[in-house]
């Protein structure tokens, strides 16, 4: 039997609890995934765990690299997180 999930790119955001229970390893995952397909909530709730060190060792160049990303797409929230770093 399989289950499948709807989940879409948006649910997975930093300020926001995913709308279905997964394992953190999980989340960590499908945010990659999301982010790496170009959607821009994901690649700045990247960016966010990269800054912070959540599931991930803590890297400022690839936080700034995936607020790049999803600056460059019109989001808001990357935007004022590279201002933060100093761009």
């Amino acid at each position: 039997m399989v289950t499948s999930f709807n989940i879409q790119p948006d649910d997975l955001t930093a300020r926001d609890q995913p709308r279905v229970d997964l394992d953190g390893q999980v989340c960590a995952l499908l945010k990659i995934k999301s982010a790496e397909q170009g959607y821009p909530n994901a690649q700045n709730s990247l960016g966010v765990m990269y800054q912070l060190g959540e599931r991930v060792s803590p890297d400022i160049e690839e936080a700034t690299r995936w607020f790049m990303k999803a600056a460059d797409q019109g989001n808001a929230n990357a935007v004022e997180n590279l201002k933060n770093l100093g761009y």
